[in-house]
């Protein structure tokens, strides 16, 4: 048999797990959750640098390249992606787990195996694997209406189908499992058709002419007209008629006074059947009479009986009847249970006409026999009825409103006629009226019997009895509310005891209950909440009430009856606990910063004390009103907290006070040296802080952006203050800088020479920190030493040297000295002369061609002005100085 299935999935989301390479992942989505029989699209996404791009895909369990690939798993399976390409650096994998609910199997039988219709098939469900299952069965069977679904495991359905072939049913049965899963299974139902038993006679099988036999003459009318075999059960105990032939004007004779059961059967040219049952009667049309024992005119209310007759032959199968008619019920009886006489009480009138009693014989003759009796007529007199308030006002107008229902009197006269007794002896005259509807006043409180008597109106001689009626009313006076309270005052919650002390002695239903108010104090209102406790409730005489906000509270007791409403009222003053709240900069402190923190506190009527607690900081704790100035040394999170005290309680609150860290500013310089030269520049550098500022910025250049260094050229001694913040708070750091003089140089002379000459040098130190002790001559070419104040010059011509000094501060001063060689005047003496030994004078000649000056010549036998007498013979040398009258240089 055909077995569809069908699951519903649910989807259970978390993240899938991921692998990858940098930037290269992939994710698979989220675990999916499926019925089992079900499939699923896995779906794949690369993403490289958050862009999708191209890849290769590797499935595990043999699911190839696609991207998304349909599995079918049975059993929960992890399946995993492999992908390649795309710029990754290397394959990257991601995993997805489908989980598999187990899923129902629905099957099901039925009986009989081949049904016909019209016989009800039993449907038997045999489901597996199914926990908290609910049945849906459809029949496929929609003229068979609501009938066509069932949840019932194991239903009942009956295919109703006339003819002589067969049909198919589908039968659907779908089973949904607690889990969300689901199963269906259908099946093909072949139905055979049952034909439709159809027998007609004559006279539709009566007769009532009460002759001792019946010849019924009977006539198949059934459908399909292809059938095998036609059945005739005539219920008389003769043979049946038995035969594949149809009957036609069949006669069979039915002999005595009876009513039979025949039962028509046929069969089908598939073997079904069908039957019908006919009732067959042959009696006599039945006999029935009626008559009274006494006068049918009477006042109510009347029993009458009616004496039956000529029942007692009818046929056992006769049903009776009755109607008395004044509108009761009709009464029905068999032959064997019919009463005799037969009474009925008679209660409302016939009036204006009459009442007819009839009684039917009914059979399946075609007309029923019936008796009468008639004309029945009854009378009523009224029936007194009034309504009063049961409880009215001593001296007030006590109003009676007439409910009477009116009789008839045997002229079928409805008139009425009343008189009223109030009770009241003490009112004379006007303790009766004859009113419809009297008003009387009671002049003292009490309970009081007020009667009221109607009669039907007319002539006396035609009434029916009068009927009274009394009731009771009670007349009060006004009551006086009084009550106890436990307490005027108290705390929220307060119980408060409520006990009533009022006087009720002349009221005859005074009502009184709770009436609470309330007005609100300056704090916190809630609305005047309150609630009846310990089973007591606004209408108890001893209440209890739990206060449960702070206000005033209006107690009131209302106590009411028929002469108005009264009152009695106090008031209750319940106070509450103060309200406080703290607060703190938000921003925080910075820590050694003081702060005074503050609160809202709403003594709600109450005087009130303070108590203020803060934790880590200093002072530690007041009990002024208003928080003093509080500081906290180091960086953390400090709490603060105020309690309030008033006569209720103690109330409490908390904020908590951020403290930051200070940073710890630090000025450094460069090399660590805070004495500098006069003219010489330092590096400056903070560090501790995010931002600073450098005051004063006299001397200052090249300060940072964020100002965290700074060139310093002091002519003076300074001193730097450095203000570092780390965005929150800031400190300040100072460097003194002591500026050394430079020592000062001067020469003693000026320092010129003639070339080749000696010339001493001389350097004088003054000032700066003494002594002076290093010396450098630059350059040292033609001096002695360069680490002396007096080098000697020997130079050959005109030279600057640049003489350094440092004292013992490393403060270094140099000095430029120029150093002038004069050059030498260029002499001319002609050439050497030989002469002989005579003491003859030679004048020499001696000159410069490039200066003026004079000459002197000095040698053996030579006068200064170049006069030479030899006096010997050899070699002499004479020499001859010139000196220049520009440079003085000879």
């Amino acid at each position: 048999m055909p077995k569809i299935i069908a699951c519903i999935c649910a989807m259970v989301l978390w993240l899938s797990q991921l692998e990858g390479y940098g930037q290269c992942t992939v994710s698979l989505g989220n675990e999916v959750i499926i019925c089992s029989g079900d499939s699923v699209a896995l779906g794949a996404n690369l993403t490289i640098n958050g862009n999708t791009g191209p890849v290769d895909y590797s499935w595990s369990h043999s699911l190839g390249n696609s991207a998304n690939p349909v599995v079918h798993p049975t059993t929960n399976t992890t399946y995993t992606l492999t992908v390649s390409g795309g710029g990754c650096p290397g394959p990257v994998t991601g995993n997805i787990v489908v989980q598999v609910k187990p899923s129902p199997i629905a099957s099901f039988d039925y009986s009989p195996a081949s049904p016909c219709a019209g016989i009800p098939i039993e449907f038997n469900s045999n489901v597996t694997g199914c926990t908290g299952c609910v049945y849906s069965w459809n029949f496929g069977d929609p003229s068979s209406g609501s009938a066509n679904t069932s949840a019932q495991p194991n239903p009942s359905h009956t295919f109703n189908s006339i003819g002589g072939g067969s049909v198919n049913y589908t039968v659907t049965l779908t089973v949904t499992s607690a889990n969300g899963c689901t199963d269906v299974y259908s099946n093909v139902i072949n139905v055979k058709q049952s034909p439709n038993a159809v027998l007609t006679e004559d006279v539709n099988f009566t007769q009532c002419l009460g002759l001792s036999s019946f010849f019924a003459y009977v006539t198949d009318n059934s459908s399909p007209a292809t059938i095998t075999n036609y059945r005739i059960e005539w219920g008389d105990n003769t043979p049946p008629y038995n035969s594949s032939v149809p009957p036609t004007s069949l006669e069979h004779i039915y002999e005595g006074i009876d009513i039979w059961t025949l039962d028509y059967q046929v069969t089908g040219p598939n073997g079904c059947t069908s039957s019908s049952q006919y009732t067959v009667t042959n009696i006599s049309n039945p006999a029935i009479g009626a008559a009274t024992d006494g006068n049918t005119l009477q006042c109510g209310p009347v029993e009458v009986c009616f004496d039956l007759s000529n029942y007692q032959n009818n046929f056992s199968q006769i049903q009776y009847e009755i109607n008395f008619g004044d509108g009761s019920p009709i009464a029905t009886y068999s032959q064997s249970n019919l009463p005799d006489p037969i009474c009925h009480e008679y209660s409302v009138s016939s009036c204006p006409g009459a009442f007819t009693f009839s009684i039917t014989a009914v059979s399946n003759c075609p007309t029923p026999t019936v008796a009468q009796i008639t004309p029945i007529m009854i009378f009523t007199g009224p029936t007194a009825d009034f309504s009063a308030p049961p409880y009215a006002c001593v001296n007030s107008a006590v109003s009676f409103t007439n409910l009477t229902i009116p009789g008839y009197n045997q002229g079928c006269n409805a008139s009425t006629t009343y008189l009223w007794d109030f009770g009241d002896p003490a009112s004379g005259a006007n303790n009766t009226s004859t009113l419809a509807n009297p008003t009387h006043t009671y002049s003292a409180p009490g309970t009081y019997t007020v009667t009221l008597t109607a009669s039907n109106g007319g002539n006396p001689q035609l009434a029916c009895s009068p009927t009274t009626i009394t009731k009771t009313i009670c007349i009060e006076g006004p009551p006086t509310p009084h009550f106890v309270l436990s307490s005027n005052e108290g705390c929220v919650p307060m119980t408060l005891d409520m006990s009533n002390t009022s006087t009720t002695t002349n009221s005859c239903n005074a009502i009184g209950n709770w009436d609470i108010g309330y007005t609100e104090l300056p704090c916190l209102p809630n609305g005047g909440a309150y609630t009846y406790i310990n089973g007591t409730t606004s209408t108890s005489d001893f209440a209890q009430l739990l206060l449960e906000s702070e206000g005033t509270y209006s107690i009131m007791y209302h106590l009411q009856n028929s002469c108005g409403i009264y009152e009695y009222k106090e008031y209750v003053t319940v106070n509450t606990v103060p309200t406080v709240t703290v607060s703190t900069p938000a921003s925080g402190i910075c820590a050694g910063q003081s702060n005074s923190p503050t609160a809202i506190v709403n003594p709600c009527s109450l005087p009130v004390t303070y108590q203020w607690t803060f934790a880590g900081g200093t002072p530690s704790s007041s009990t002024d009103a208003t928080a003093p100035s509080v500081s906290y040394p180091n960086a953390g999170d400090y709490n603060v907290t105020l309690a309030v005290t008033n006569a209720c309680g103690t109330v409490s609150n908390t904020a908590t006070i951020h403290v930051m860290d200070v940073p710890s500013i630090n000025v450094s310089v460069m090399d660590n040296d805070l004495s500098i030269c006069q003219g010489q520049q330092t590096t400056l550098t903070v560090s501790g802080g995010n931002t600073y500022t450098w005051s004063p910025t006299t001397y200052l250049s090249n300060i940072a952006a964020n100002g965290s260094s700074a060139t310093a050229t002091p002519a003076s001694d300074i001193t730097y203050t450095v203000t570092g913040s780390n965005g929150a708070c800031s400190n300040t750091a100072s460097i003194t800088l002591t500026v050394d003089p430079l020592p000062t140089l001067s020469a003693d002379d000026t320092f010129t020479g003639c070339s080749g000459e000696d010339i001493q040098l001389s350097v004088t130190a003054s000032g700066g920190s003494a002594p002076n002790t290093q010396y450098n001559w630059s350059p040292s070419d033609g001096l002695s030493q360069t680490n002396i104040p007096n080098p000697v010059f020997s130079g050959a011509s005109s030279t600057t040297y640049l003489v350094s000094v440092t004292d013992q501060n490393g403060c270094e001063n140099t000095l430029s000295v120029p150093v002038t060689v004069r050059p030498l005047p260029i002499v001319e003496t002609g050439p050497d002369l030989t002469l002989c030994n005579q003491p003859v004078a030679t004048e020499l000649t001696g000159y410069s061609p490039t200066t003026g000056g004079t000459g002197t010549w000095s040698g053996p036998s030579v006068t200064t002005n170049g006069t030479f007498t030899p006096s010997g013979t050899g070699q002499v040398t004479l020499t001859y100085c010139f000196e220049s009258s520009t440079t003085g240089c000879s």
